[in-house]
């Protein structure tokens, strides 16, 4: 997230100012420092917006050792469509006239997101239609996804999870879990991975 060193997590109202392309090159040197530890069979599991992470990096950087994808929570973008693309508009305004300062946006479960214009759009364009595109675009690569959700989580409804099911290689719910599967179903989620694991791990 652009700070070295950092020793908790960010706020909403902190100061964002990295990418999510920025992200994806992370990702990119600890999947370096694997193979270079000679893992060549490597699976990449996200959660939340890790997933979407995990959605664009597969997408992007086209590597073979990676087998899989466990997207965990991996739910709607849920926000106001009409206070989205006014915020939207504002943040491509700034651009052209080279503003950059931070920003409050509303982005995903954060209403009070405080970011620079380039930040917030690198994140505000990955929309469900674009994680639906990505997800089918994938299918089409034989990338396999799998994924975890919560049966109780708010974020997600039928007509999602009807997607997922059609469009990635498994859609496992965890019944009574939230969003991060907090309490109890943490166990149920580990098991989860653990049986996807298995899965990829006899992939060729």
């Amino acid at each position: 997230m652009g700070v070295s060193n950092r020793l908790r997590a960010l706020q909403c109202q902190s100061a964002h100012q990295h990418t999510f392309k920025q992200d994806l090159s992370e990702i990119n040197v600890w999947v370096g420092w694997l193979k270079n530890k000679g893992y060549r069979s490597i699976i990449i599991v996200g959660h939340s917006w890790g997933s979407i992470h995990s959605l664009g990096y597969v997408t992007q950087y086209k590597d073979k050792v990676i087998k899989g994808i466990i997207a965990i929570s991996l739910v709607k973008n849920k926000y106001n469509i009409e206070k989205f693309n006014k915020q939207y508009r504002r943040a491509k305004r700034s651009l052209r006239e080279h503003k950059h300062q931070l920003h409050q946006y509303q982005l995903s479960f954060c209403s009070n997101y405080t970011s620079n214009p380039t930040s917030y759009l690198s994140y505000a364009d990955w929309t469900n239609r674009k994680i639906k595109h990505q997800l089918k675009l994938l299918k089409r690569k034989h990338m396999p996804v799998y994924v975890i959700n919560g049966g109780k989580d708010k974020r997600t409804d039928p007509r999602w999870t009807a997607f997922l099911r059609k469009n990635t290689r498994n859609v496992s719910i965890v019944a009574g879990a939230n969003h991060f599967f907090s309490s109890v179903h943490e166990l149920e989620l580990a098991d989860n991975i653990e049986k996807v694991l298995d899965k990829l791990s006899t992939r060729p």
